[in-house]
């Protein structure tokens, strides 16, 4: 039967693997809902003569919307989209972004929103003509001859594989958390014996035993506890959702305060505190007022009075730097300190 620690370590894991098999599952979903997207993103523009196009007369329920007309002439409709750029409700410039032209796909033509007149084989994204954009035009050549000479449809070159490649990097970024996070948690819930967590007490002596004694601690005797975080009298154990971990104070090596000051748009707006401490196989960090850190580290002195405490950069480039000779000092105090006791 796992002890207790090994069952606090399966619960962080079970956590893991459940949030990554259910953002893997939401992102096929959102894959099949959008498949026609999908679908002509991988495989087209999709080649379409003028016979194809008279076929449609929804874009929407068109069988390909991300295709490829050939046009034998071009006819600029003098209909441009212009872009305005302004600043706190004053206008700095605009630009004409896009023009749309009339191509002419067999025996009629289709309007064609492109930033240059297109020349030949023109592609892009097929969409149902705006009801503004039809008006404008019918007023520019007549109602008559763009019911019987124009589509009623727009083909819009630009944008189409844009949300496509951002789902692209999304998709690389999940594949690198399902590695990163979900391919260790999957090996960890197999054989338990390899968390850190586990390697690391069984270091300490008997892990039965120690997980009796470390519950008990975390069930009784919390010092201190802040965000997931238990302080208790000989060990610092995190228990969040995702994590969970045990670091005892007979392995402390550095601990400091950490004073961060925050501010919105660079006007102060207040300070949060931290203590920070080093341990050998880990660090934790527990927050709290100014108050509560300072008599959390007075207490940490006395139970670790081996350890270097306060912060300077110097004492950062050592222990950074020279992490063996950081740690070798903090040995010869602690040898020190048995030979005087």
């Amino acid at each position: 039967m796992p002890n207790w620690l090994e069952r606090m370590c399966q619960k962080a894991i079970n956590h893991t693997i459940a949030f990554w098999m259910i953002v893997t599952l939401a992102a096929l979903l959102v894959v099949g809902v959008n498949y026609r997207y999908t679908r002509d993103f991988i495989s087209g523009p999709f080649p379409i003569s003028g016979e194809e196009l008279d076929k449609v007369s929804d874009a929407d329920q068109a069988e390909h919307f991300y295709i490829r007309v050939s046009g034998s002439k071009t006819i600029d409709t003098g209909i441009q989209q212009i872009t305005t750029t302004t600043r706190n409700g004053v206008k700095e410039s605009e630009r004409v972004s896009a023009g749309y032209f009339a191509v002419l796909v067999g025996d009629r033509f289709l309007v064609v929103k492109s930033p240059s007149p297109p020349n030949g084989t023109v592609e892009g994204e097929l969409k149902p003509m705006p009801d503004q954009l039809r008006t404008e035009i019918s007023s520019s050549f007549g109602a008559d001859k763009v019911q019987q000479y124009i589509r009623p449809l727009l083909l819009d070159t630009e944008g189409f594989r844009y949300p496509g490649y951002w789902a692209v990097a999304v998709g690389l970024v999940l594949l690198f958390c399902l590695f990163r996070y979900l391919l260790p948690a999957l090996t960890l819930r197999k054989d338990i014996s390899r968390n850190p967590v586990i390697k690391r007490v069984r270091g300490w002596g008997d892990p039965v035993t120690l997980a009796v004694e470390i519950e008990e601690e975390y069930r009784k005797h919390v010092e201190y506890k802040s965000q997931g975080q238990r302080v208790t009298e000989r060990y610092v154990i995190e228990d969040r959702f995702f994590h969970f971990n045990v670091l005892r104070f007979h392995d402390l090596v550095w601990a400091y305060k950490k004073v961060t000051q925050h501010s919105v748009n660079f006007i102060p707006t207040g300070k949060s505190y931290s203590a920070v401490m080093v341990f050998y196989g880990g660090s934790a960090t527990v927050s709290g007022s100014s108050t509560q850190i300072d008599e959390l580290l007075q207490k940490t002195a006395l139970k670790s009075p081996w350890a270097i405490f306060g912060f300077s950069s110097e004492l950062k480039d050592l222990f950074n730097k020279k992490t063996e000779d950081f740690c070798t000092a903090v040995e010869i105090r602690r040898r020190e300190l048995q030979q005087k006791a």
